[in-house]
């Protein structure tokens, strides 16, 4: 958690234009929408990865949606 995590979100929460914030890393992942609507997504460590396979996402971004894939 950073520091000046209040500071932040009262700016995200202020903002017209911020409407998910996506962010790493935890080890399990997860997931909040927040009160004024803000989706909060925190992925999960490259590091539980191991030899299975690459640590990477990729985001597109439309009008009406986000999709992480």
């Amino acid at each position: 958690m950073a520091w000046d995590y209040a500071e932040a979100l009262e700016v995200i929460g202020n903002s017209d234009c911020v409407v998910a914030v996506l962010c790493g890393h935890d080890h399990f992942g997860q997931y909040h929408l927040d009160g004024d609507g803000v989706h909060h997504c925190t992925f999960c460590s490259p590091l539980n990865r191991g030899d299975d396979g690459d640590a990477f996402g990729l985001v597109h971004v439309f009008d009406d949606r986000i999709e992480v894939v």
